[in-house]
């Protein structure tokens, strides 16, 4: 869709998205304070002559709802204000809220240009600029000294960094991480491991190929959890552990396809289905197919 055709039909996708607002049961949306802030960031936007059609319309996307909820209580209940902070490439809408709410020194590290580009120039409009610095970096080779953050925080990231960097990463972020320190993780998990490809490649971060197809992101099981992850790290301990996952076999899947050909036309609806067809799951047993796993774990020493 060409940039003037989709500025028309923001109006009629305003409104629908207004409708599936509506529709949603609010009681059942977790996250829903992400939403109300992605809204206001919008406006925030529009004083200053920018159009967000994302923000204005899906603030928040499908499992972000969770991810999102799932990191800022790890942040609050384990007293982290005014700490310092390293984000490693979330989705930019995460680092806003705190930098909002929050008094931490917030540090947000993304290496594909384009996402990066994009938060320099919306966070020079809307945010505390002394609490939230933006650098460019790759996860798998963090540039700073042992022990300089008291949280680190990657939303929906490690799973799409190519061959052993899901693995050479978590190794990166523990040991940036001070003693004491919390790490908090979500990514994608299945009943079994799984890893999923694409036509391009979508992060233009030179993912590799098999056959015509570009590594796009492992979906991790229980025991791919601790293989690949938790056994390459020691001196921790687990605070939080959590699933989200859809309660109708397939129906992340079917969403995702609707996703991909229709684009806001359908994720307009995100709130509308986080309420009806996702819920907090109490074990791995319970996936039907398609889920998201928060961690939260401690640095010993």
């Amino acid at each position: 869709m060409n940039k003037k055709l989709r500025f028309y039909f923001i109006p009629y996708l305003y409104f629908k998205e207004k409708f599936y607002w509506l529709k949603a049961n609010k009681g059942n949306l977790i996250g829903k304070d992400f939403y109300h802030f992605g809204k206001k960031i919008a406006r925030k936007l529009l004083t200053r002559r920018i159009i967000s059609p994302k923000l204005l319309l899906n603030p928040v996307s499908i499992v972000r709802y969770f991810e999102y909820d799932f990191a800022i209580k790890s942040i609050i209940n384990y007293s982290l204000s005014n700490k310092k902070v390293l984000d490693i490439s979330s989705p930019y809408l995460f680092g806003f809220y705190c930098n909002f709410n929050l008094n931490i020194d917030y540090t947000y590290l993304n290496p594909d240009t384009n996402d990066l580009n994009l938060v320099k120039k919306y966070s020079k409009k809307l945010l505390n600029k002394h609490n939230f610095k933006t650098e460019t970096g790759d996860a798998t080779r963090l540039n700073y000294l042992n022990e300089s953050f008291d949280v680190v925080i990657s939303i929906s990231v490690i799973e799409h960094i190519d061959n052993n960097g899901d693995i050479t990463a978590i190794k990166e972020m523990m040991r940036v991480l001070k003693k004491d320190g919390i790490l908090i993780l979500t990514f994608p998990v299945s009943k079994s491991f799984e890893i999923e490809y694409a036509d391009n490649d979508t992060y233009g971060l030179n993912a590799s190929k098999t056959g015509n197809k570009f590594f796009f992101q492992r979906l991790y099981d229980e025991s791919s959890i601790k293989e690949r992850l938790l056994k390459n790290i020691s001196d921790f301990t687990i605070l939080e552990q959590q699933i989200f996952g859809e309660n109708e076999f397939g129906f992340y899947d079917k969403y995702s396809e609707r996703w991909k050909k229709y684009g806001l036309f359908e994720t307009v609806k995100d709130p509308f289905y986080i309420s009806k067809y996702f819920d907090i799951l109490n074990s791995f047993n319970e996936i039907k197919k398609s889920a998201v796993i928060g961690i939260t774990l401690r640095k010993n020493k």
